[in-house]
């Protein structure tokens, strides 16, 4: 992530709020840029973790801790039971019918999870909130999962689909920015509970069958959602970051050729390669360094190097070898066992 787009963010305290700031630190030091942490704890409040980096940080605390909840609940909740309710959820005739079988399935595998789902006058709101806590850690919480379940569900439709509104907890409001910021909906603050609203819900219906890579998918529309984010912030974006945040989201579509992303773009193969080496970038950098991040979430968890070279695209576990070698410097049971090693 260039530094314009670390700039656009969320403050350190609002993670350090969810996890605790010493977590928070070891967190970010274990996957963000070394020059993040600097910016992060310049000045208490201000933007410092970019969106990216804060996805990778919560997922690396549920992952490693073993606990979906980051500590908030009496008992750890076990890595795979939130996997549980999205199979559910993608088993719905539509968008309504889907949502309403992830609010019925928390009932009897999340009992600490509150979700509700209603339908009025053509819209469909759904909320989620931590039983029995009104901390700011467990409104945070809400919030970061209810915009993982948006995530899942711009995937599982295949649609671009822009809420009507998004509501998050009044009492979250001191926070400058908030993960639901990037929905590219005012965030208005009001309760206790994390909602969103979207129209004419029955008409939504989900297209995937596979749904064991909800959360990889999710993951890459929430960093299609960012890289939007930060094209629509012209202010804060010159024109250099914000051609490579437009390559990488066309890139985040289904693993577009440079061709095509020039095409996107309305330029020539040769004008973009020209603009790009201008900046110090090339496509296949752009493409590697996406890779590279999605390497990094699924290697904290316990899926083998056949299958996250297949999720990344790469031909083979070989090829991935020889990728995290790159990236890294280091094999990927060498990585796997150092990022979980610094979390112990």
């Amino acid at each position: 992530m260039s530094a314009s787009s670390r700039r656009d963010g969320v403050s350190f305290d609002y993670i350090a709020t969810l996890v605790g700031r010493e977590t928070a630190g070891e967190l970010l030091a274990l996957v963000g840029d070394p020059d993040a942490i600097d910016v992060a704890l310049a000045q208490p409040g201000a933007p410092g973790i970019d969106f990216v980096t804060a996805w990778k940080m919560l997922n690396a605390n549920i992952t490693l801790g073993r606990d979906e909840t980051h500590r908030l609940g009496a008992t750890p909740v076990p890595n795979g039971n939130f996997e549980l309710l999205m199979a559910s959820m993608l088993q719905g005739e539509n968008l309504a019918d889907g949502l309403r079988r992830l609010a019925a399935g928390a009932q009897v595998v999340r009992p600490d999870l509150i979700i509700t789902v209603s339908l009025r006058n053509g819209t469909l709101t759904l909320g989620i909130a931590l039983q029995d806590s009104n901390t700011a850690a467990a409104m945070i919480y809400a919030e970061a999962l209810l915009l993982v379940v948006h995530c899942a569900l711009l995937w599982a439709t295949g649609r671009r689909v822009v809420p009507l509104r998004v509501r998050g907890p009044q009492a979250l409001a001191g926070f400058h920015c908030s993960v639901l910021d990037l929905t590219g909906v005012p965030v208005q603050r009001h309760g206790e509970m994390a909602q969103i609203t979207y129209a004419a819900a029955t008409e939504l219906s989900f297209e995937v069958d596979a749904f064991q890579r909800w959360h990889e998918a999710a993951f890459a529309e929430y960093v299609r959602l960012a890289e939007r984010r930060l094209v629509a912030t012209p202010a804060r974006v010159e024109s250099a970051p914000e051609l490579i945040a437009q390559v990488r989201d066309s890139l985040l579509g289904n693993g577009a050729s440079q061709a095509m992303v020039a095409r996107r773009l309305g330029m020539s193969v040769a004008t973009l390669r020209r603009r790009l080496a201008e900046n110090g970038q090339s496509f296949r950098g752009i493409a590697s360094d996406l890779r590279r991040d999605t390497a990094q979430i699924l290697l904290l968890g316990d899926k083998s190097t056949a299958d996250i070279a297949e999720e990344l695209g790469l031909s083979d576990s070989r090829c991935f070898r020889r990728a995290c070698h790159g990236w890294f410097g280091q094999p990927p049971s060498a990585v796997r066992r150092t990022m979980r090693q610094a979390a112990t």
